[in-house]
């Protein structure tokens, strides 16, 4: 507010409606200048405060109508000058010490929250009038009602909030056009809710069961009762119910029916400069509310996919309004097989509307050179940029250690190499991907070393049998498991697993405890089959010696699949380890290729402990949630992980400094449980010891 440029602070910069989202920490030196690529549509700018000492700039709109735009914003952040502190009491005033949420306070233009332990939190503020919001804990037995308040400056107000305990419940089913239930999918982005927004204690969700049933614990209110997910997104409007719910009842049966969507959306994708047409390119449109500010503001966050014909051209079926609001659509393209060519913008599309995406020529070169270290067989780069839009890939066909990969500054001018290579029948891998930012000739060399995985490639297997018996088929002790009939042929079916040496299983990490192995299945016609009528079980296997030669659990090691139509590996669900037998299983109902991987390798010493971690929780609309621990003197940088409540691994983060992090874009969903642990990197580059793990409890959508 004085006019003085801040450094550590963070600015945000990201597209309406979804699909791009950049993070920009000013760092010492900045002068408070931060800067994003753009291209034309509809940007939202904020800038918030990791230490908390300032309240968090509203986002600024920005329109793009010209791709020669060079658009300049300017936040003001004012430095807080009070404090509340809050405390969240029972109907008899005592304190709830086992209440551990998030409290945000808003002036509807700024805002700030800390984090509840043991009933108490500390909040910074501006002088001036608050509304202040508890999150509601999962499986809490009691809410919280917002509250307004009046902070003075230079003084501290101490404010209380009553839980009330939850005396009635709600429940309820979603269902199709057939009344049957519509089911969360485990492999969605957006998982599948309801929410209830009361007119007394404020929005929360409840997570839907397997059978599509939901239940809510709550206290008497009226609420709106709205579902949300991906697997949702064309309910009718009068879904949408208001029901009044009194103490001590329980209302059952609220049964929420959906209808197909009633629109559409055409793309036809050509090749650079010309109106030649590309087939088999994957187009994605998503739907996600945006507030005046730019947030979530709620509701259902939709998605369709689709992909073009031969003809280049492809229709997608959407919804055309949600309830009252017409839905608008960030529309991408996926990369084409051949790899020459770069996906373009995305494009903002209403239901009716037609479009077409041209490919950009690769216009930059990134040469990458491979230490000389080894006579390699072969080898192989992989190129993408940071918003995951583009995949390039090359092989060194001269044999001299040299690839070149074609990109593109449109695109996105910072990208990530990784590359993997063969030796006398042993894989090597890069110990972490090479970032590189393209200057603005468009060229940059990079300079690879590849390390041992200590890991042999096999020989791969093909096996016939009758398709109506179970069979099992293992090779290298890589086991498949197909059931009787799981292929429909009339005759025998075949079973072949390759080893897929120069695929690289992880974009973003690449220790791994076996080679990707490519699964494929033919019927009696010798026509691939890439979804069975049954689930199929595979059985990877691990050497419990490397995994603890490397210094990590085996309870961090996940299965990966490729996923061809991002050409991205995401993690497999539902996955079983068994540390007796050294082996993970899991069922899958379609083949491409899998791989046993870990995203972060330890070794050498460990220094000391990380202590004190803390995850405070955001509020809809923030979008972060900040990672604090107790500083580490013989620490150079940290090292922060997220998993699941059930210790599924989410994210790595490296190369933190400092003794805060606001967690961002890293895919966790809305109303789920996490956990979090640091541990502290030294000079000499050892690892220390994690921390104990930190819950976080997530209410919105990090973008």
């Amino acid at each position: 507010e004085n006019g003085t440029g801040l450094e550590g602070v963070v600015a945000n910069f990201w597209l309406a409606g979804g699909g791009e989202w950049r993070e920009v920490t000013l760092m010492p030196g900045s002068a408070g200048l931060a800067g994003s690529e753009a291209h034309v549509g509809t940007y939202y700018v904020n800038a918030v405060d990791p230490a908390g000492q300032y309240l968090s700039a509203p986002a600024t709109r920005v329109e793009i109508t010209e791709a020669t735009s060079e658009p300049t914003v300017d936040l003001v952040m004012v430095r807080t000058n009070a404090t509340v502190n809050i405390t969240i009491a029972d109907n008899a005033g005592n304190q709830e010490s086992n209440y551990n949420s998030y409290v945000e306070c808003t002036d509807g233009t700024n805002s700030n929250g800390a984090e509840i332990i043991r009933g108490s939190a500390t909040v910074s503020l501006v002088a001036g009038e608050y509304t202040c919001s508890v999150m509601r804990p999962q499986n809490a037995d009691s809410t919280v009602a917002p509250i307004d308040i009046t902070v003075v400056s230079n003084q501290t107000t101490t404010e209380t909030f009553t839980a009330v305990a939850n005396d009635a419940t709600l429940t309820g089913t979603i269902v199709d056009q057939q009344n049957d239930p519509i089911l969360p999918d485990p492999d969605s982005t957006q998982p599948l809710t309801v929410v209830l927004e009361g007119e007394i204690f404020g929005r929360f969700s409840v997570p839907v069961s397997d059978d599509g049933s939901w239940t809510a614990a709550l206290p008497a209110d009226t609420y709106t009762v709205v579902p949300q997910g991906q697997e949702v997104v064309d309910l009718q409007a009068d879904a949408v119910e208001t029901i009044v719910v009194a103490a001590g009842n329980n209302i059952s049966d609220q049964t929420l029916a959906a209808k197909a969507p009633d629109g559409t959306i055409s793309a036809t994708i050509t090749a650079p400069g010309s109106d030649d047409p590309l087939p088999f390119v994957a187009v994605t449109c998503s739907y996600i509310p945006v507030g005046e500010k730019g947030d979530f503001a709620g509701g259902r966050v939709i998605e369709a996919t689709g992909e073009t014909d031969i003809n280049g051209e492809v229709t997608i079926p959407v919804l055309q309004t949600d309830g009252s609001v017409d839905l608008t659509y960030n529309c991408g393209v996926g990369t084409p097989e051949s790899n020459e060519y770069i996906a373009p913008a995305t494009q903002s599309l209403e239901p009716g509307d037609s479009a077409t995406f041209s490919m950009l020529e690769p216009n930059a070169t990134v040469t990458v050179a491979v230490d000389a270290a080894e006579t390699y067989d072969s080898i192989q780069c992989q190129a993408w940029n940071e918003t995951g839009t583009s995949m390039v890939t090359a092989e060194d066909e001269d044999g001299n250690g040299e690839i070149e990969l074609n990109v593109s500054r449109k695109a996105d001018h910072n990208w990530k190499v990784n590359c993997t290579g063969e030796a006398n029948g042993e894989w090597f891998t890069l110990s972490a991907p090479e970032e590189v930012t393209l200057p603005k000739d468009g060229t940059v060399d990079a300079a690879v070393s590849l390390v041992s995985s200590d890991i042999a490639i096999p020989e791969g297997i093909s096996k016939s049998f009758d398709g109506s018996g179970d069979h099992s088929v293992t090779i290298d002790d890589t086991e498949v498991t197909i059931s009787a009939n799981t292929v429909e042929t009339d005759g025998d079916m075949t079973l072949t697993i390759t080893p897929a040496s120069t695929d690289i299983p992880t974009n973003e990490e690449n220790q791994v405890f076996g080679v990707p192995m490519n699964f494929q299945a033919f019927d009696d016609q010798g026509i691939a089959q890439t979804s069975f009528v049954e689930p199929v079980v595979i059985t990877l296997p691990f050497e419990a010696s490397k995994v603890a030669a490397a210094n990590v659990l085996e309870t961090d090691l996940v299965p990966k699949y490729l996923d061809e139509t991002s050409g991205a590996w995401k993690v497999v669900d539902g996955f079983n380890l068994d540390p007796a037998a050294n082996t993970i299983t899991f069922s899958t109902g379609h083949f491409t290729k899998f791989a046993l991987v870990y995203d972060d390798r330890i070794a050498g010493e460990a220094p000391t402990k990380v202590k004190n971690v803390r995850v405070p929780k955001k509020h809809v609309g923030t979008h972060t949630a900040k990672v604090t621990w107790k500083k580490v003197t013989t620490a150079e940088t940290y090292q922060i992980q997220v998993f699941t409540k059930a210790g599924k691994k989410i994210k790595t983060i490296r190369n933190v400094t400092g003794k805060t992090y606001t967690l961002e874009s890293i895919g966790l969903k809305a109303d789920k449980r996490y956990k979090v642990r640091v541990r502290a990197v030294g000079s000499n580059g050892l690892y220390g010891t994690w921390s104990k793990y930190a819950a976080l409890h997530t209410d919105f959508v990090l973008k």
